[in-house]
């Protein structure tokens, strides 16, 4: 009843790793590079577009992504209506399960033992005019948890220099972000997020729902870039998050396409 398409290799997965490939870059083009000037201006249209793509992969826009995403892969496979309801729903369950997982151990426990800052916090601190609310990085991050560090900030942005420099947008996003720098979780998740999508859609999808599936790649490295854009990550941060995250999107594929074959007589291999 289904007719099952070109099956693909893990040779396949190379162009997810080539789209990682692109994120050491970096280090090398120095606008990329938050670890120190020059960089972009924060009050015009590259900021705003950083912060749309950041947006894209935050916590309410990625499920958006990857409920649209498998919706589209999920239509285009010819089963009955009520099988394909299953596999989507599957996919997408076992998919934000991961999703979940991974970012929690990454924000609760990976962030918490290397205690690197992000990249912004450096540069407020040291734009401060008068005497400083906050003196040095690790002061910053003793000041207590999240939500204090985010006062915090607020009040020494009140005082820094950097905020005629930066816009509205990124001054509430700095606020808002105020854990620690390494790895990237924003990375990790748009890396975990194209890597499910391309390597299930290419198993599944067929003529033009293929080369849609591209545009995912491009996307997931415009989200790594848009945080060293926005200095709140640096270029390792980007370049270990986006490698961890498509490791995890590796895992979550297999997982979804065992869950398939029970839901389908039949599978493409996936070898």
């Amino acid at each position: 009843m289904n007719p099952i398409h070109q099956p693909f290799s893990w040779r396949a997965s190379g162009l997810v790793l080539i789209a990682w490939c692109f994120l050491p870059l970096s280090f090398v083009i120095p606008e990329l590079n938050s670890n120190h000037p020059p960089f972009f201006n924060l009050q015009g249209w590259v900021a705003s577009m950083a912060l749309g793509f950041s947006h894209s992969a935050g916590k309410f826009g990625l499920p958006l992504v990857l409920l649209v995403g498998l919706v589209g892969l999920v239509l285009d496979i010819e089963q009955p209506r009520f099988t394909r309801m299953k596999l989507l729903l599957s996919a997408l369950a076992l998919s934000l399960l991961m999703i979940g997982t991974g970012s929690y151990v990454n924000e609760h426990w990976t962030k918490t033992q290397f205690e690197i800052p992000r990249p912004n916090i450096g540069v407020v601190l040291m734009s401060q005019k008068g005497e400083p609310v906050v003196s040095s990085a690790e002061a910053f991050y003793q000041s207590g948890h999240k939500s204090e560090r985010s006062a915090v900030l607020a009040k020494v942005l009140e005082k820094s220099t950097v905020s005629d420099h930066i816009s509205a947008g990124v001054k509430q996003h700095w606020v808002a972000e105020t854990g620690y720098s390494f790895p990237s979780g924003h990375s990790f998740a748009a890396f975990f997020c194209a890597s499910f999508l391309f390597l299930l859609g290419f198993s599944y999808a067929r003529g033009a729902s293929r080369v849609l599936l591209i545009f995912i790649l491009p996307w997931a490295v415009l989200v790594a870039y848009s945080r060293t854009v926005l200095l709140v990550h640096s270029p390792l941060d980007i370049c270990v998050g986006g490698l961890v995250g498509m490791l995890w999107g590796l895992l979550a594929v297999k997982g979804a396409l065992v869950l398939w074959r029970i839901f389908m007589p039949r599978k493409p291999n996936f070898v």
